[in-house]
This record gives structure tokens, C-alpha cells and sequence, in this order.
């Protein structure tokens, strides 16, 4: 039985098991409970409705996210949520694998763990292997159990590595809601370690396979197509005739294709009119635009080289942030050692990196800003992965070194170095913890729920969020509440999105070259005309200030939401009975004040508290919630804060 035992503790899937499930369990215990920030409820709403979400669409997440939401516990967001836990998990289990297929090759045919496969156990004399017993041999000077030592300690840098990687900050973040990115990362590490197979077993069937699931990697997200380089250039190397082999070469483009054929998703969940139907890629135009994000414009012309260096100054600070500087270094011996033990594995990684950063950073037309920069960082996970395998590669090198150095006091290095390597992963288990730990975060709920009560019945909601970062949390946890949770379905949510099956305010070329502030003009009239046409009353989630519209239309702030007025005096004619405000959770943790899209709703909210007060000739609410918007709100040029003193002024001169 003990010997049972111990064949299965020293199989690698073993402890793949093993690392799964510690990772999976941690996730769970701080998953977030519903929607979160960004895009989450926009996200979890496709899913659950077999809809359509932003471009690219990502078809594999929304179908695998819809089997999820079937799941017989928990609300539908959980559930969803559960997904990135899993699959984050999954990862894990598989840098574990990649670290150990890698040393395994690597550094166990090194002299100290000659003695590896050898029952009874192998010996050293002057660099020959012989068969020996076990115990020592004076003219080797190395125990028989060295290499066993190795091996373990080998497998101990897999688990410690695996187990970095899960508890580092940003890939734990996005592990506890609902996102791409740990699907992404998954398969990052999923195809590297299909490649690998193929170049050490020759073959073929792992680079069909791996072929295949790039193409379908790519109906999650997009970003991986930056790390195809890096794979062609592993192929090449690995095999040099591949041009010479069509019959090879046509399977691969066959299952590549097919591993794409997962887009053809969109339209036709588009044709069913889902809930959520952005863009309507039924028609090939709408489709092409879509899975090409043609809206974002990812790859417009112009370059601006001092944007590019900061993003590049920023990526190298997020890295020394999340792995710090000591690890850090270390894996810049991990890069060097790659290449010495094998040069083909070697620039595959490197590559891999580079693809996740440099030409992220590059190839895409992007402003340096806080924004960008905190959206960036969760591309960067791919680079993050191929640095832990680095580290783990200079952690063995160093592990051997040491051996060779200490070897009479082989049972206290033992000990020594296992506890040197739990204890990081438990340091950054206890250090993150807080950071991630979202079991009990409720405030994108309370705050979209608050803003649905106070709305009369079959009433239309204006939202327009000026490209500010809580703008995707406010309009996504709305739709969820909408299409998801059923949550006042009579209200009617006019976007400039174009997400709605039967969209009703068109978005055309010319509405995308107008600036900010005409925009919101532009959506503020058509809603006026809606609601006076369907006889609606009409509510935004921005104050209206006199200099707006030609129309002196006027807004009054009800704690959460903006009622609009056709003119002052029957604003003043409306009586607000008191009530009391809905209490938001999470209001006060500090943690938010650090994280762009919660510090910028948060602002939001008091921006309209602050406004609410006003119109009460509340003085000391007024300015206590104005300090409060202030505080959270990172944007130096603030259009909240400007419509505020322009409310300001206005009602106090009335």
C-alpha cells in the first residue's frame, strides 16, 4: 500500500491534482458573490442569455460561461464567476506541468541526479554510471538517494512555481469574476505545453492539437494572435521540413480553421435576437466589424514613442509590483539558462513574453493614461506566466549548485529548502488575500438597485458615462439587473452602445466624430423625443445643466438618478417626499480607493448625493458629499465635477 502510495505522490499529475485544488479552493472562498466592476455584468448577461457581448464578441467564453450558468446553486453572477475560478485553476495545474516537463528534461540528467531511475539505485565513479547499493560510496562521495533528493526537489519548484503564479495579485483578481482573461492565460499555458510534447515525443498529433486550440483560443480572445510569432518560429526550429510536409501542413490549417469556426457563434445567436445583441453581426458587415473590433480602433494610424516608453516603464513596474525585484532578476537568469539548454524552448518563451507586452504595447493605438495603463496590466498575465517558468528554471540551476556545495548535509539543505519553498506562495497567499478577497463585495449591486427604485414605472433611463472608468460598471451591472435578474423590466435603458436586438438610437459615423459633450447632447434629444412621443418620464445618470440643450429642460437629483423636468417651475411643483437614501456596502473599504473603475463609481455616486443635498439647501451634506466625489475621483479634468459647480451656480441664482 505504502509503496502504492508513493508512486502515485511522485506522478507529476498527482501534484497537478494537488495544486488545482488548492487554487480552486482559495478562489471560491473569495469569489465574488455577484456582479463586480468593468465589464462583469455586461459579460455574465451575454452568457446567461446566449447574447452577444462587446467585439470581439468572444463566442468560446459566452458559450462556456451559458453551460455554467446552469449550475443548480448560487445567483446566476456566482456562477458565472465560478468559471474564471475554474479555469484559473486549471492554469495552474498546468504551470505546474510546464515547470516540471521542462526541468524534468532539463536538469535530471545533471551528475547529482544520475541516480534517478536506477532500482536499486545508481552510483557515480569518475563521471560513469554504475549500479550500486545504497548508502554511500567513498570514491564517488555522493549518497545513492541524491538523485531521488532531485527529482522531489524538482517537482517542490513545479509546486511552489504553480502555486506563485495563483496567488500573484492581478491573476488572482481577474480568477474571482467574471472575465476573458484566465481562459486566455489557460490556454497560453495549455499550447506551450502541447508544443513541448510534440518537440520531446515527435508527434505530429500534439501540433494538431495545439493548432487546433489556437484557432479556438482566439473566439476567447484576440490578444493570444501576438504570441503566434513565437509559435511558428518554435515550429520551425523544431522541425525544419515542415514546408516540405503539405499533407502536415494542410491538416494543421484544417484544424486551425476549425477551432475558429466557433465565431460563426455570433451570428447566429444574433439572428435569435438575444437579450444582449451588440453590434448585430447577423449580416457579414456587422459580423466582420465585430470579431475585428473595428469600433476601438486598435490599430490606427499614428505613434506616439513617449506614450510607448511609459507604457513600457509602467509594464516593467506592474512586474517588479507583482513578482518583486529579487524573483525578478532571478528569472533574468531563467531566460539565459533557456537558451543554454535548449535553444528552441528557449525562444519560444521568449517570444511568448514578448508577444504580451512589447507588441501589445507597440501594435496597439492607445494613449498613456490611468486608464489604459490599469486595462493593460491584465494583458500582460500571458508574460507574467513565462516569467514563473524563468524563475523556476535559475531556482533549479541555483538548487543544484548549492547540492553539489553542501551535499554532506543533505537532511538539513532538505528541510531548509522546502520550507524556503512553501514559503513564498504562503507569503503571497496571506499578503494578497485581503487585496482579492471579494466573498463579501456588494457595492455594483447595491448601487445599480439603488438607482432602479427611485424610478417611476415604464420610465426611460439616459445613461452616458463620458468614457470615464466606472462607465462600463454603471452600464453593464444595469443590464444585468435588466435582462438578467429581471429587475424592473418596464424601464427602458438608452445607451449609445448598440446593444439592445431592437436598438432604437442609431449610431452612425457621424455621431462617432463628434466630441464628448455632443454626443451627450445628441442621446439627451433623442430621449426627450422618446419620452414626450411614447409619454414616458424620462431619468438620467447625469445632471442636466441649462447650457445642455436649447430646450430648458432641468434635472433634479434624487439621491441616485436624475428626474428631467420640461421646466424649472414644474421641477420646483415636485414634491420629493423624504426618504431614506439606500445605504451602499463597501462604501468605506479601503481597498477601492486603489482600484480605477471603484474609486470612479464610488465619485459618482457622491457627485449625485452631493447634487441631491443641494437641491434640499442641505449646506453641510452638500459639501461633506462634495469632498467625498473629490477624493475618489482620479480624473484631473472631471466633467462631474464640472456639472456640479455649474448646477451649483445655477440653483443658487435661482
Amino acid at each position: 500500500m505504502f509503496k502504492q502510495l508513493k508512486i502515485i505522490f511522485s506522478t507529476n499529475w498527482f501534484w497537478a491534482i494537488a495544486v488545482f485544488l488548492i487554487s480552486f479552493f482559495v478562489y471560491i472562498l473569495t469569489l465574488a458573490p455577484t456582479v463586480s466592476i468593468d465589464d462583469s455584468g455586461e459579460l455574465i448577461s451575454a452568457a446567461a442569455n446566449f447574447g452577444v457581448p462587446h467585439p470581439s464578441g468572444y463566442p468560446l467564453w459566452t458559450t462556456l460561461g451559458h453551460v455554467f450558468s446552469y449550475l443548480p446553486f448560487g445567483a446566476v453572477a456566482w456562477r458565472i464567476n465560478l468559471m474564471s475560478a475554474f479555469f484559473s485553476a486549471l492554469t495552474v495545474s498546468m504551470v505546474y506541468l510546464l515547470v516540471a516537463e521542462i526541468l524534468k528534461n532539463w536538469f535530471i540528467t545533471s551528475v547529482i541526479s544520475a541516480f534517478l531511475l536506477s532500482s536499486p539505485p545508481r552510483i557515480v565513479v569518475r563521471g560513469k554510471l554504475q549500479r550500486g547499493s545504497r548508502g554511500i560510496t567513498k570514491s564517488a562521495g555522493i549518497p545513492a538517494h541524491a538523485g531521488m533528493t532531485n527529482k522531489y526537489f524538482l517537482k517542490s519548484i513545479a509546486f511552489s512555481a504553480s502555486l506563485t503564479f495563483a496567488f500573484i495579485n492581478l491573476f488572482w483578481n481577474s480568477s474571482v469574476v467574471a472575465e476573458v482573461y484566465s481562459l486566455n492565460v489557460f490556454f497560453v499555458s495549455l499550447i506551450i505545453y502541447l508544443l513541448l510534447l510534440w518537440q520531446e515525443k515527435k508527434e505530429n498529433k500534439y501540433l494538431l492539437w495545439s493548432v487546433f486550440l489556437f484557432g479556438l483560443s482566439l473566439t476567447n480572445h484576440q490578444m493570444i494572435a501576438l504570441m503566434a510569432p513565437g509559435f511558428l518560429i518554435f515550429v520551425f526550429l523544431v522541425d525544419k521540413k515542415i514546408l516540405k510536409n503539405p499533407d502536415l501542413i494542410l491538416k494543421s490549417l484544417c484544424f486551425f480553421v476549425l477551432g475558429l469556426a466557433l465565431y460563426l457563434y455570433l451570428p447566429l445567436a444574433s439572428h435569435f435576437k438575444p437579450a444582449i445583441d451588440w453590434g448585430h453581426p447577423h449580416t457579414w458587415q456587422n459580423f466582420w466589424a465585430h470579431i475585428s473590433r473595428a469600433q476601438y480602433s486598435d490599430f490606427a494610424s499614428g505613434f506616439n514613442w513617449l506614450s510607448k516608453l511609459r507604457f513600457s516603464g509602467a509594464f516593467v513596474l506592474t512586474l517588479v509590483r507583482e513578482l518583486y525585484f529579487v524573483p525578478c532578476v532571478l528569472a533574468v537568469l531563467g531566460i539565459w539558462l533557456s537558451f543554454k539548454k535548449n535553444y528552441k524552448i528557449g525562444w519560444l518563451l521568449f517570444f511568448a513574453f514578448l508577444g504580451n507586452n512589447v507588441l501589445i504595447i507597440f501594435l496597439r493605438n492607445a494613449p498613456y493614461g490611468l486608464t489604459n495603463d490599469y486595462l493593460y496590466e491584465f494583458y500582460y498575465l500571458p508574460s507574467f506566466l513565462i516569467m514563473i517558468i524563468w524563475l523556476a528554471i535559475a531556482a533549479a540551476f541555483l538548487w543544484q549548485k548549492v547540492v553539489f556545495r553542501f551535499l554532506k548535509n543533505i537532511l538539513i539543505l532538505k528541510i531548509l529548502i522546502l520550507i524556503f519553498i512553501l514559503i513564498w506562495p504562503a507569503y503571497l497567499l496571506v499578503k494578497n488575500y485581503g487585496k482579492n478577497d471579494q466573498s463579501d463585495f456588494w457595492l455594483v449591486n447595491d448601487y445599480t438597485h439603488a438607482m432602479l427604485q427611485n424610478i417611476e414605472t415604464n420610465a426611460i433611463l439616459v445613461h452616458y458615462g463620458w468614457g470615464s472608468m466606472a462607465n462600463d460598471t454603471e452600464i453593464f451591472s444595469l443590464v444585468y439587473a435588466l435582462t438578467v435578474e429581471k429587475i424592473r423590466p418596464d424601464i427602458y435603458l438608452l445607451t449609445d452602445l448598440d446593444l439592445w436586438p431592437e436598438e432604437k438610437f442609431t449610431i452612425d459615423k457621424e455621431y462617432l466624430a463628434m466630441s464628448q459633450e455632443e454626443r451627450r447632447k445628441k442621446i439627451l434629444t433623442f430621449g426627450l423625443a422618446m419620452a414626450k412621443s411614447e409619454n414616458r418620464p424620462l431619468y438620467t445618470d447625469f445632471s442636466v445643466i441649462s447650457d445642455l440643450l436649447p430646450e430648458k429642460v432641468v434635472s433634479r437629483s434624487l439621491g441616485n438618478v436624475y428626474k428631467i423636468f420640461p421646466s424649472l417651475a414644474e421641477m420646483r411643483q415636485y414634491k420629493i417626499d423624504y426618504f431614506q437614501l439606500p445605504a451602499l456596502r463597501n462604501l468605506d473599504d479601503e481597498r477601492l480607493r486603489n482600484n480605477l473603475s471603484a474609486s470612479d463609481l464610488i465619485s459618482r455616486y457622491y457627485y449625485r448625493l452631493a447634487t441631491y443635498y443641494l437641491e434640499q439647501n442641505q449646506k453641510y451634506l452638500t459639501n461633506n458629499y462634495l469632498q467625498k466625489a473629490i477624493v475618489y475621483d482620479r480624473d484631473a479634468d472631471s466633467r462631474y465635477l464640472k456639472d456640479f459647480m455649474i448646477k451649483r451656480t445655477e440653483w443658487q441664482g435661482k
